[in-house]
């Protein structure tokens, strides 16, 4: 008698999918509350089922270590009333105002609003979420503001406690025309700046970096910073790309920050980098190596860190730089300002600005212009 191959279960939160070509294919559907937390990410496994199983138990790990922690923490216990800070937030999430917001901007705004339920409250034991809006005062803004500064190991956030307060003033605005409060406490705080980066690889930097990352047998980290540098694509964009988007002549994408449809044209050195390395088997361009998954934003770039401290480049170096460099780069070039936003997605030039700074070099560009035309009149 024939004896029957016992089906194998799927750890929690793998799901497969039918492919064309008859094929499983394997994903990981995290709790879209671990998810919103940024403690997992939807991910595509491949169709090696071991592999896949072996991740998702990895991955799952994490969840069930945060939501031990969630459940011994007594602010997150409590119940919040119908005036708390918590219900103003989900009143929020739930309206017009954040569903018309961009895929990226909800999941940074879910990530903040997390962040803010969960604030403390000066010596309590309660949580900011907990406390009915009608009692913030402005002193308690700037008391807030203070604490968001200086992360857990003394190192300044100022930019990220910028975002902070700049999601709270816009709840609570909506709190003045849902509830009529009278004054909003995070109206205008008084917002610490910081310089911008102006941090521009050298072609010497990229060379060392790239070669460093082959030595060590790290292909993805060699074709990101490839990709980077030569599309001035953002590293969300670069951690997502497609092989599908990639033709003969441009890389075709949407941008995931502001949905703009990019035409990128491929350099003859990307173009080459690409074809040495390219995958038919593979959705994704960057792929973990070893375990063929797209890699998660915070894997990318430890292992971009362990590349740059491998070739000895300096630590204020990174992967996003590579869209400044080559913004820049196109700048000096000659390329107009609707040139380089057809390349970048910006939508205005305020925004562009940010990045392609006036300098010595194109004030002399542009006097030389000038010369060459009185000239010839």
């Amino acid at each position: 008698m024939k004896r029957k191959t016992a089906k194998r279960r799927n750890p929690r939160y793998m799901t497969s999918k039918t492919l064309g070509d008859g094929n499983l294919s394997y994903y990981y559907e995290p709790p879209k509350d671990a998810i919103l937390a940024k403690i997992a990410e939807r991910h595509a496994l491949g169709q090696d089922w071991e592999r896949a199983a072996t991740r998702v138990m990895e991955l799952n790990q994490r969840v069930d270590e945060w939501r031990k922690q969630e459940k011994g923490n007594p602010c997150l216990r409590e119940t919040f009333g119908q005036f708390s800070v918590k219900a103003l937030c989900e009143a929020y999430l739930e309206s017009n105002n954040f569903q018309r917001l961009k895929d990226n901007t909800k999941r940074d705004y879910r990530s903040k609003i997390n962040e803010i339920i969960a604030l403390p409250i000066g010596n309590s034991k309660m949580s900011l979420g907990q406390v009915n809006f009608h009692e913030i005062k402005v002193s308690d803004a700037d008391k807030i503001y203070s604490s968001l500064k200086i992360g857990k190991k003394g190192q300044p956030r100022i930019t990220h406690a910028n975002g902070i307060m700049r999601v709270l003033r816009l709840i609570f605005n909506l709190a003045k025309r849902w509830h009529d409060l009278p004054q909003n406490p995070f109206e205008n705080p008084a917002l610490e700046s910081r310089k911008p980066r102006k941090i521009i690889w050298s072609n010497e930097q990229l060379v060392l970096f790239c070669e460093t990352a082959l030595d060590m047998g790290l292909i993805s980290i060699y074709l990101a910073a490839m990709i980077g540098r030569e599309t001035g694509l953002r590293v969300t964009d670069i951690r997502n790309l497609k092989w599908g988007d990639i033709g003969e002549d441009f890389i075709e994408i949407s941008a995931s920050k502001t949905d703009a449809s990019l035409s990128i044209p491929i350099t003859y050195t990307l173009k080459n980098a690409l074809s040495e390395h390219r995958s038919e088997d593979d959705e994704f361009v960057l792929l973990t190596d070893g375990k063929k998954l797209p890699y998660t934003e915070m894997r990318l770039s430890q292992k971009f860190t362990t590349v740059r401290r491998e070739a000895g480049l300096p630590e204020h170096l990174q992967l996003r730089d590579f869209r400044s460099t080559l913004l820049n780069e196109l700048a000096d070039a000659g390329a107009t300002e609707d040139e380089v936003m057809a390349v970048s997605g910006h939508a205005d030039r305020a925004t562009l600005k940010h990045y392609v700074k006036p300098t010595k070099r194109r004030a002399s560009a542009a006097y030389t212009k000038l010369l060459s035309q009185r000239n010839s009149g």
